[in-house]
C-alpha cells in the first residue's frame, strides 16, 4: 500500500470518527433537556380556542398551533419531555433522509442512504445558528420539524410521480404530495414560502419541458398557494407587525433582507466544511447518476436555477420577517433558512454532476478527496454547536449541563413543596450557568413577564419568579 493509499484510508478513518463524535454529541444533549418558556403555554390551553386567537390576533401558523398544544397538553410535559424532545430529533433525522431519498431515489443503496443523510443531519446540526432553539425546545422543534419534514415527503413523493406504474399509484403520490404541502404550510410562514417559491418553478420547468407529471405539478402548486395564503395571509400576521415599531416599513424592510443576505446568509456560503462536503460528493462513486432525473436530463438549466431560486427563497424569507417586525427574525427562523440552503446545496451539486469534467472528478478522487475528509473532519469538529457542546459537558464549577438539568428538576420539587406549603407567590433558586446549547429562555427575575406568566400558570400560581444568580468569578461568554 502506498503512501497516498494509506493517507487516503487515514482520512476516511477520521471523517466517519469526526460525524459519528458530533452525532453522539447532538443526540447526548437531548437527556438534559427540559421544558422552557411556550413549552408551559401551550401545555395548558384549549388548542381550538387559542387557534383561533392566534389566527386572527398573531399568526397563521394553524397546523403547528394544534399540534403543539393537543401534545403537551397530553404527553406529560414534566415527565416525558426528554422523550418528545428525542422524538422530534429523529424527526429531524427523517426528514434529511426523505431529502436524499427524493434526490436519489434508493439509487445510493441502503447504507449509502443511510449515511448520507446522517451527513446531511450533522452538516445541519453544526451549522445551524441556534441548536438550542429548534432541537432542543419542543415549541421551536415543532414549528421547524413538522414543517421541514412535511415540506421534504411532498417535494420526495412528487419526485415518484413520473415513475408511478397506474394512473391510480400517480394519482396516490399526488394526493400524498398534497396532503403533506398543505401541513407544510400550516406549519410555519417560512415553510409555506419556501414550498411556494419551489413548486411554483417545478411546475413552470415542467410545463416548459412539457413534461409528463405537469398537470400533477399544478395541482400540488394550488395547493400550495391555498395553503400559503391561508397561513401567511391570516389577520393575526397583519397585527402582529403592529406590535413592533419597525413592523411594515419598506425602507426596514430591504435592510433586513440586505443585512440578512450578508451577515447570515453569506458567511454559509464560506463555510470551509461545506466546500469539502461538496469536494467528497464528486469524489464519491455513484453521485454522477445519483441525481434525479429532472435535474440529470433536462432541457432546463437546473445548474443555475437551483442556487438561484435557493437564494431568492432566502431572500423572501428575511423580507417576511423584516416587513412583519421590522427584524430579520429569530435565530429558529435561522436555522430553517439554513435547512433551505442545505437542500439547495445539494440541488445544485446534483445539477452540476454532468457538468464536471472528468479532470475535476478525478483531482477530487485523488488528493483532493484526500485533503477535503480531513478538511471536512476538522469543520466538524471544531464548529461552534460541537465546541458549545463539548464545553457544557465540560462539569467545571461555571458550566454543568447535568448540574443544570438537576437543579430543574430540584426547582420542581421546591414549588411542590411550597405549594404544599399554602403559598402562591413563589421564588425558585436560581440554577448553574445556562448550558450553551439550550435556548435561553428560562424564568425572568421580574414575575411579571410573560415567560413568568405561562410557568405560574401550569403550576397554579399566582407569580413564580427565580432569585438572582450567584456572582462567580469566572463567567466565559458562548461562542455565537
Amino acid at each position: 500500500m502506498t503512501i497516498p493509499d494509506r493517507l487516503r484510508g487515514v482520512s476516511t478513518a477520521v471523517l466517519w470518527l469526526s460525524v459519528a463524535v458530533v452525532l453522539a454529541l447532538s443526540v447526548a444533549l437531548v437527556a438534559y433537556t427540559e421544558p422552557l418558556a411556550d413549552d408551559f403555554c401551550r401545555a395548558i390551553l384549549d388548542p381550538y380556542a387559542h387557534l383561533e386567537n392566534l389566527y386572527f390576533y398573531w399568526s397563521g401558523r394553524w397546523f403547528s398551533i394544534v399540534s403543539s398544544i393537543e401534545i403537551l397538553t397530553r404527553v406529560g410535559l414534566l415527565e416525558n419531555y426528554t422523550k418528545l424532545v428525542a422524538a422530534l430529533f429523529a424527526l429531524t433525522y427523517a426528514a434529511w433522509l426523505v431529502v436524499v431519498l427524493g434526490f436519489a431515489g434508493g439509487r445510493l443503496g441502503a447504507a449509502g442512504t443511510v449515511l448520507a443523510s446522517i451527513v446531511l443531519l450533522v452538516l445541519f446540526w453544526t451549522g445551524m445558528p441556534s441548536p438550542g432553539e429548534t432541537i432542543y425546545w419542543a415549541i421551536g422543534g415543532m414549528e421547524n420539524h413538522f414543517g421541514l419534514f412535511a415540506a421534504a415527503c411532498s417535494l420526495a413523493l412528487m419526485s415518484r410521480v413520473p415513475h408511478a406504474y397506474s394512473p391510480v399509484a400517480r394519482a396516490a403520490l399526488v394526493a400524498g404530495a398534497a396532503a403533506f404541502g398543505l401541513i407544510a404550510t400550516g406549519c410555519h410562514e417560512a415553510s409555506a414560502l419556501c414550498l411556494s417559491g419551489i413548486t411554483v418553478v417545478a411546475c413552470l420547468a415542467a410545463f416548459y419541458t412539457q413534461a409528463d407529471e405537469r398537470r400533477a405539478w399544478l395541482i400540488l402548486t394550488l395547493v400550495v398557494l391555498v395553503g400559503t395564503a391561508v397561513s401567511v395571509g391570516a389577520p393575526g400576521n397583519v397585527n402582529r407587525s403592529r406590535f413592533f415599531a419597525d413592523g411594515g416599513d419598506p425602507v426596514r424592510t430591504l435592510q433586513m433582507v440586505a443585512w440578512g443576505m450578508a451577515a447570515i446568509v453569506g458567511p454559509w456560503f464560506l463555510d470551509i466544511k461545506i466546500w469539502a462536503a461538496s469536494v467528497l460528493f464528486f469524489a464519491t462513486p455513484g453521485t454522477a447518476g445519483a441525481g434525479p432525473l429532472w435535474l440529470r436530463d433536462s432541457m432546463v438549466p437546473w445548474r443555475w436555477i437551483a442556487p438561484g431560486a435557493t437564494l431568492l427563497i432566502l431572500a423572501g424569507i428575511l423580507m417576511a420577517a423584516g416587513w412583519g417586525s421590522g427584524s430579520p427574525g429569530p435565530a429558529r427562523l435561522h436555522n430553517f433558512m439554513y435547512a433551505v440552503f442545505l437542500i439547495g446545496w445539494v440541488a445544485t451539486l446534483f445539477a452540476w454532476t454532468d457538468r464536471v469534467s472528468v479532470g475535476l472528478r478525478a483531482l477530487c478522487t485523488g488528493a483532493g478527496g484526500t485533503v477535503a475528509a480531513f478538511v471536512f473532519a476538522a469543520g466538524l469538529l471544531f464548529s461552534v454547536n460541537t465546541t458549545n457542546a463539548i464545553h457544557d459537558f465540560a462539569r467545571n464549577s461555571t458550566h454543568d449541563v447535568a448540574a443544570w438539568q438537576t437543579a430543574i428538576e430540584h426547582r420542581y420539587d421546591f414549588i411542590a413543596r411550597a405549594k404544599a406549603d399554602g403559598q402562591e407567590h413563589v421564588v425558585v433558586p436560581a440554577p448553574p450557568v445556562h448550558p450553551w446549547s439550550f435556548a435561553k429562555a428560562d424564568l425572568s427575575l421580574n414575575t411579571g413577564v410573560p415567560q413568568n406568566a405561562c410557568p405560574a400558570r401550569f403550576f397554579r400560581l399566582k407569580t413564580l419568579g427565580v432569585e438572582a444568580p450567584p456572582e462567580v468569578i469566572v463567567r466565559p461568554k458562548p461562542r455565537t
